[in-house]
């Protein structure tokens, strides 16, 4: 395996500044979307919660079209490629939609498809970089990406929340879609470096017609259609409710069908994938009040006067990226270390830790709702404590996650079977708004501090208690996990 960035191959420093710039305009649009719906758009909270929650979900939604289409059409670097502009398309439309609800609506649905379609193409690249014989390097890289994906997430909220929040909301729309269009510039220069397994297309069938018409533009048809759908869902939110529990039985179906064409020896290693993915999604559920509650809870509640001026809340978000970065190497010096000593815990072991902390994280929210009860607004210690923790959490989870599913997946099935960790992953989105709703945002937003703080306190207990049931049931079953991984 050559090597020549830091160590890796160079198509590493490629994905990496690809994805950056990719989560810059993600998390940028994150930072503002609950605070734009409901300041600029005047959505009542509890449908603003439920249209972030569904938007979240329908990107990771669309990530099992992105599988099959890189698996057995394009590849994945050209798929990666399709769902950058579908990003750049939707940011755009955004920033030039006024206050139209259906171009903000469609661009929405753009970025949900887009994103669908590059995010699990590029974390497969990434795992195809490496060869089995590397995989202590594969883990590595793994975590050198998602410093990428953090540094982009550091930068979004405060240059996209500062231009939102201060000049206009379409201009933050506009910086974002600016960040895109530079992620996807660096992509396609770097096009002919990457790996020759991560460009192999079937011509033959893409270039085969249905009624008359090549199929390469009916997938792209098929695309804006399926951006249109979600456009119109995003629009009825109670509807987009139920479509989404459609979608989960679906799913049942679809790994089923996937489950009678495995193998014994295939079965015991998907078998963990699918069970740890279920605990991801409650891990995500937790993680992503970061951009669904938390940033309503900041603007009301949290003193944000420092310095003489108030900070934008969705600026706050920033911080738990810049934690990520701060925590990646210290995290991967810990498992090098019980690595050596022999005493590094498997997946789920992680996996346990991770969400351990992710629990931990919003006791740290009521012991500062508690003292905000005597002092008046909530000091943003308590937040920047919990956003530490989370951070720790997600870097128990995510980089191991992606590292298991590479590794684990049968062979030719790696596009398929990332598109299937993500889109279980997809109904994190809807149980986060649920959570975000069960704290209490729906009633509180005309009354007294005080007032919403109590009604906050009862909410966050509720979620802590949530997050012990399900730690305690991976930490139980952990062994076994384990097990079937040797």
């Amino acid at each position: 395996m050559a090597n020549s960035w830091s160590g890796h191959p160079k198509s590493l420093k490629r994905l990496f500044f690809t994805e950056m710039w990719e989560r810059f305009s993600f998390y940028g649009l994150n930072a503002v979307l609950v605070l734009f719906l409901t300041k600029a758009m005047h959505i009542p909270e509890g449908l603003a919660l439920i249209i972030f929650g569904s938007y979240v979900t329908y990107v990771y939604l669309s990530t099992t079209i992105a599988g099959f289409l890189a698996d057995r059409l394009y590849g994945y670097a050209k798929v990666a490629f399709m769902g950058g502009v579908f990003i750049l398309m939707g940011h755009i439309t955004m920033a030039l939609s006024g206050f139209n609800f259906n171009l903000f609506y469609f661009g929405l649905g753009c970025i949900a498809t887009g994103t669908g379609l590059l995010k699990p193409n590029v974390s497969v690249m990434v795992g195809k970089l490496y060869s089995d014989a590397h995989e202590d390097q594969r883990v590595q890289g793994f975590n050198i990406y998602y410093m990428g994906i953090n540094i982009g997430a550091v930068i979004a909220p405060i240059a996209v929340g500062f231009v939102a929040e201060k000049v206009s909301w379409h201009a933050g729309f506009g910086l974002a879609a600016i960040g895109m269009a530079i992620g996807l510039w660096i992509f396609k220069r770097g096009e002919k470096d990457f790996p020759a397994n991560c460009k192999i297309s079937n011509q033959a069938l893409i270039n085969s017609r249905f009624a008359g018409i090549k199929l390469h533009y009916l997938v792209y048809g098929m695309l804006l259609a399926l951006a249109a759908i979600f456009a119109t869902l995003l629009a009825n939110p109670i509807q987009s409710t139920v479509v989404s529990g459609v979608c989960l039985v679906i799913l049942g179906g679809y790994i089923i069908s996937i489950w009678r064409k495995l193998s014994t020896h295939e079965r015991s290693k998907v078998w963990v994938i699918l069970v740890l993915s279920l605990f991801s999604v409650s891990y995500w559920t937790l993680s992503n009040q970061t951009i669904a509650s938390l940033p309503l809870f900041i603007d009301r509640v949290v003193d944000l006067h420092y310095f003489g001026s108030d900070i934008p809340a969705s600026s706050i978000s920033s911080f738990y990226s810049l934690i990520l970065i701060a925590l990646a190497p210290i995290i991967a010096w810990f498992w090098n270390m019980t690595k050596r000593i022999q005493r590094e815990p498997g997946y789920a072991g992680k996996f346990t830790i991770g969400l351990s902390m992710a629990t931990l994280a919003f006791v740290f929210i009521i012991v500062g709702i508690l003292q905000a009860s005597h002092l008046g607004k909530m000091s943003l210690f308590w937040i920047l404590a919990c956003y530490t923790l989370l951070g720790f959490g997600e870097l128990c989870i995510s980089p191991n996650g992606l590292a298991l599913v590479t590794k684990y997946a049968p062979q030719n099935m790696s596009g398929v079977m990332m598109g299937l960790w993500w889109m279980i992953n997809a109904f994190a989105g809807l149980t986060a708004g649920l959570v975000a709703q069960l704290i209490g945002f729906q009633s509180t937003e005309n009354l007294p501090v005080t007032e919403q703080l109590n009604i906050y306190q009862s909410g966050f207990i509720k979620v802590t208690l949530l997050g012990i049931i399900i730690t305690a049931i991976l930490f139980i079953i952990r062994n076994k996990i384990d097990k079937q991984e040797q």
